[in-house]
C-alpha cells in the first residue's frame, strides 16, 4: 500500500508541476507538513526487522524502502551479497530505493543468516534480515536412463525446480562441460567430450555456486550405446550380381532413425556415373529403390556416411558397397583334358552360376568335330554344371572343339559375353596287350601314328629300375599331346613295363628269380649269370633263353612290328650304349649329345658293368637280327627324368 502511495506522489509531482508550484507559494507550510509526513512514517517504517527467503528458480527479493540507500552499510556476509533497487534518483545518485535483492556469493547455507543495514553507522536507525534458503535443487532422472547414453546428444536430465542461481558441470575423467537449464531441465553437451561408442565411462554432475562445489548430484557408471552397424545386404561388398536388380535391401543390426545421403555410382567408365535413387527405411532395413535396372557387366560402388539409430549410435565408418554386374553365364571349368580325351567321354562344362533351364541348351552347347556340330543324346543341367552326352562315341585321334554361343542365359534371364571355346582331342594311341607277366599282370604297348617305320621304346626290364617306367609313362603323354608331331611314315610303339611282377615288388628280378635281361637268345645266352654285387645265380639267366613269359612276349610282339630301331630304358650308369647294328653307333652319340650322357658301342664295354650282361635284348637284335637297338642307362633308380630326355626321344623319332 505504501509503494502504492508513493508512486502516486511521484506521478503528481511529475504530472502536475505547475499546480504543485503554484500550491507551493499559496501554503507553503502546508506543503512542507505533507512532504515531511510520509517521509517520516517511511523512515520509521524502514528500520522494522525483515525476513528475506532465499529461492533458486526465481530472484530472490522483499520489498525494503530505504531513503538515500548508499548512506547504508550491510555487515559482510559470507553467503549473500544484498542490492537495492533504486526509486528516485538525482542523476545516477539514488534517493530512494524500494526493494533489496540477497545475491548469493556462495552455496546457500541450510541455517538462517542475520544481515545488518546501517544509516550513517547511527546506532537507531539500523535494521536487521534475516536469509533462510530454500532447499537446493536435486535430479529427478530415472538411473535406467543413464543405461546407455548417446555421444553425439546432449544428455538432458531433470532437476526438482528451476535454478537461476546454480552453475553445473558434467565430469567424465580429466574432461568437462558446462551444463545449461533450461526450466527444470539440465542439458548437457555430450559431444563436445567426444566420448567413444560402445564404452564404459564414469560420470559426475556438479552443482556449484560462484565457483564453489555446492554438492556432486550424480557419481555414476555409464555405458555409451552400440554403433549402428550392417548386418547384411542384398548385395554383397565385392560380389559379383548375377541377377537383375531394381533395389538393394541393407539390414541394420538396430533400427534405423535416420538415413543421410546414399549414393550409387558407375566406375568402370572415364567419367563416374551417379544412379539416381529412392531411400526409405523400416526398423532395420533400409531400402534403396534404383531407377532403372543397372547395366551389366559393370563396376558400382555404394557409399553413405549417415545413419543413425533409433538410441543414437551411429556408424563408425562409411559404408562402401563395391560390386559388379555379371554378362551371361561364364565356363569356369571343362573336365576333359586337352588330348587323350576317351570316345566314350561325357564333357562335363562348369560355369560360374545356374543356367535357366527354360533355354534350348542344344543351341547354345555344342561339340565340333572337322567344322561340324557332333550330334547330342542330351544335355543334362545340374545348376551350374552341363553333361554334354553325345548321340555316338567321339572318333578316334580327332580335334573336338566345345563351344558355348554368346547368348547362353543364366537362371535369372542374363546373357552376353558368353561366348566359349575349349579344344581338345581325343585319345590317339592303340593299346595292344602283347602277354601277362608270371602272376598274370598285362603286358601292355602303346602304339601312335600309322606309318610303316616303326620305333619301340622299352621299359622296366628290371623291376628295380622304376625310373625306367616313369620316363616311358611321360613319353606316351606327350606323345598323345603332340599327336600332331609324329612323321606321317612313323609308327611309335612304347611298353612302359615289361616286368610288371619286378615293379609291384620292387624287385630287379620277375617271380621266378629271372634276370629278364638276361633270357633273350643272344649267341652268349647262359643260366647261371653274375647279377650286380658279384652273386652268381644258378638259372639267372633262365632255364632256357625266352623261358620266361614276360621276355617270350616281348620278343614275339617286336619281331612282328619289324621296327626300324628299338630303345630300351635302363638304370644307372648315365650311359647310352649301343648295339653296333644299323647305324645304332651314330644314334647312341646324337641321344648322349642331347643328354650330356656318355655313348659307347657293344664292344666298347669293356668293364664297364662288373657283372655278366650275356643274354641282353639289345645284344639278341644284333646277333640275330642285326635290328639297331640302343640301351639308355638313366641317372637315378627313380627319378623322373622325362623333361632332360624330351629333346633326345624326339631326335630318335625324327632321325
Amino acid at each position: 500500500m505504501l509503494k502504492q502511495k508513493l508512486k502516486l506522489v511521484t506521478t503528481l509531482l511529475r504530472s502536475a508541476p505547475q499546480t504543485l508550484r503554484s500550491f507551493t507559494r499559496q501554503r507553503p507550510r502546508l506543503v512542507l507538513a505533507l512532504l515531511l509526513a510520509p517521509i517520516g512514517l517511511l523512515i520509521a517504517l524502514s528500520y522494522f526487522p525483515r525476513q528475506l527467503t532465499f529461492t533458486y528458480a526465481q530472484p530472490s527479493c522483499i520489498t525494503n524502502p530505504l531513503l538515500l540507500p548508499n548512506l547504508h552499510r550491510t555487515t559482510a556476509s559470507a553467503a549473500y551479497e544484498l542490492t537495492h533497487t533504486p526509486l528516485i534518483s538525482i542523476g545516477s545518485y539514488p534517493l530512494l530505493s524500494l526493494d533489496s535483492c540477497a545475491t548469493a556469493l556462495a552455496p546457500p547455507p541450510l541455517q538462517t543468516e542475520t544481515v545488518k543495514l546501517h544509516f550513517l553507522h547511527l546506532p537507531i536507525l539500523h535494521k536487521s534480515i534475516q536469509l533462510k534458503a530454500e532447499t537446493a535443487p536435486q535430479l529427478t532422472t530415472a538411473t535406467d536412463y543413464l543405461k546407455q547414453i548417446s555421444v553425439i546428444d546432449p544428455l538432458v536430465l531433470e532437476l526438482d525446480q528451476a535454478d537461476t542461481v546454480s552453475d553445473y558441470t558434467l565430469q567424465v575423467g580429466e574432461d568437462e562441460v558446462t551444463c545449461t537449464t533450461v526450466m527444470t531441465e539440465l542439458i548437457c553437451p555430450v559431444e563436445q567430450l567426444k566420448l567413444k561408442q560402445a564404452s564404459r565411462y564414469s560420470i559426475s554432475i556438479t552443482r556449484s555456486v560462484q565457483d564453489q562445489i555446492a554438492a556432486i548430484l550424480l557419481s555414476t557408471e555409464v555405458e555409451t550405446v552400440t554403433p549402428i552397424a550392417v548386418e547384411n545386404a542384398s548385395v554383397e561388398h565385392k560380389s559379383t550380381v548375377h541377377q537383375i536388380i531394381d533395389a538393394i535391401t541393407i539390414t541394420m543390426n538396430k533400427s534405423v532413425a535416420s538415413v543421410g545421403q546414399f549414393e550409387l555410382r558407375r566406375t568402370d567408365q572415364t567419367e563416374p556415373e551417379s544412379i539416381p535413387l529412392d531411400i526409405s527405411a523400416a526398423d532395420k532395413k533400409i531400402t534403396i529403390a534404383l531407377s532403372a535396372p543397372l547395366a551389366r557387366e559393370a563396376t558400382y560402388e555404394l557409399n553413405a556416411s549417415d545413419i543413425t539409430a533409433t538410441d543414437k549410435g551411429f556408424l563408425i565408418s562409411p559404408l562402401k558397397l563395391q560390386f559388379t554386374t555379371s554378362g551371361g553365364p561364364q565356363v569356369e571349368n571343362v573336365n576333359i583334358s586337352r588330348y587323350a580325351v576317351s570316345r566314350n567321354a561325357d564333357p562335363l562344362i562348369s560355369f560360374d552360376y545356374p543356367l535357366s533351364e527354360e533355354q534350348d541348351l542344344k543351341q547354345h552347347l555344342t561339340i565340333e568335330v572337322g567344322g561340324k556340330n557332333l550330334p547330342l543324346h542330351s544335355v543334362v543341367v545340374n545348376g551350374a554344371r552341363v553333361t554334354l552326352i553325345p548321340a555316338a562315341l567321339l572318333p578316334h585321334c580327332s580335334p573336338i572343339t566345345i563351344k558355348v554361343s554368346d547368348n547362353l542365359e543364366n537362371r535369372h534371364g542374363v546373357s552376353g559375353s558368353t561366348a566359349y571355346e575349349y579344344k581338345s582331342h581325343t585319345v590317339c594311341q592303340q593299346v595292344t596287350n602283347i602277354g601277362s607277366s608270371i602272376a598274370g599282370r598285362a603286358i601292355p604297348a602303346y602304339s601312335f601314328g600309322n606309318g610303316a617305320e616303326k620305333i619301340i621304346y622299352v621299359g622296366a626290364l628290371h623291376g628295380n629300375e622304376a625310373s625306367s617306367k616313369y620316363i616311358l609313362d611321360a613319353w606316351i603323354a606327350e606323345l598323345e599331346a603332340n599327336y600332331s608331331q609324329i612323321p606321317a611314315n612313323r609308327t611309335i610303339i612304347v611298353v612302359p613295363q615289361v616286368n610288371p611282377d619286378g615293379i609291384a615288388a620292387g624287385r630287379r628280378t620277375n617271380s621266378r628269380g629271372v634276370d629278364l635281361n638276361r633270357n633273350f637268345p643272344a649267341n652268349d645266352w647262359k643260366s647261371d649269370v653274375t647279377v650286380p654285387g658279384g652273386q652268381l645265380v644258378e638259372e639267372g639267366g633262365g632255364k632256357s633263353p625266352l623261358s620266361e613269359p614276360e621276355t617270350s612276349a616281348l620278343a614275339n610282339f617286336i619281331l612282328n612290328q619289324n621296327p626300324k630301331l628299338v630303345l630300351s630304358y635302363h638304370a644307372v650308369a648315365s650311359l647310352v650304349i649301343a648295339n653296333e647294328s644299323g647305324n645304332s653307333r651314330q644314334l647312341a652319340s646324337q641321344y648322349g649329345q642331347a643328354v650330356g650322357y656318355h655313348s659307347l658301342g657293344g664292344y666298347d664295354q669293356g668293364d664297364t658293368f662288373a657283372y655278366d650282361t650275356t643274354g641282353s635284348l639289345e645284344s639278341w637284335l644284333h646277333d640275330k637280327y642285326g635290328l639297331p637297338s640302343l640301351l639308355i642307362e638313366l641317372s637315378t633308380y627313380s627319378g623322373s627324368e622325362f623333361y632332360y630326355h624330351r629333346s633326345a626321344m624326339w631326335q630318335m623319332v625324327n632321325h
